[in-house]
């Protein structure tokens, strides 16, 4: 209907504006078309709209309100979705700016949960495409996880993590970001005083 499409443009209108730096003027705009979002019940996008608000809220340093901000994407996108996954991290990346590591990590593992069921899928049907770039999801996950348990003192397990990430790296094909991994595992060696 005609409130949807009027949301839709709204909400470009907001990413253009959040592009060109005015964070005021995006944030009104996307709770515009939230609005209208939830005039027709258009839930899918109304869910996928909190992101865009989170981010907003969150370069202001409203963490509070970007946290609540990212719940109501969680709670709206489809359970178990790679969207939910992602929006998990984004909220583990929020609690870690906040120094909540350890809520963080819950966070991480519910979205490592999601992306390993998705993989399986992935595999099942012999979607390799698929497949690898869950890889990818994964290892980039295993990476967040091991900067989280290297703030909450726990060596060990981020080197598992780190180990976790090069491997799903190197099964995706992706050489860049397993460099990068083993760059990660230098400095956590460093810290731990293994020269």
């Amino acid at each position: 209907g005609q409130p949807a499409l009027q949301a839709q443009i709204v909400y470009a209108q907001a990413r253009l504006r959040l592009r060109a730096g005015d964070l005021g003027d995006a944030e009104a705009l996307i709770r515009q078309a939230q609005s209208l979002w939830q005039t027709v019940g258009a839930v899918a996008p109304l869910a996928r709209s909190y992101l865009g608000l989170t981010q907003i809220l969150t370069m202001q340093g409203r963490y509070a309100e970007a946290e609540s901000a990212i719940q109501a994407a969680i709670v709206g996108l489809p359970a178990a979705s790679p969207q939910q996954a992602q929006a998990r991290i984004n909220l583990a990346n929020l609690l870690r700016r906040q120094e909540r590591h350890s809520a963080a990590l819950l966070e991480y593992s519910a979205a490592q949960t999601i992306y390993t069921e998705q993989l399986r899928i992935c595999q099942a049907n012999g979607d390799s495409d698929g497949a690898a770039q869950m890889q990818g999801a994964l290892a980039r996950l295993a990476v967040n996880q091991a900067n989280a348990l290297m703030y909450l003192d726990r060596p060990a397990e981020a080197e598992a993590a780190l180990h976790n990430a090069s491997a799903r790296f190197a099964q995706a094909g992706d050489s860049l970001n397993q460099g990068r991994t083993f760059t990660n595992l230098g400095t956590l060696y460093l810290r731990t005083g293994r020269y």
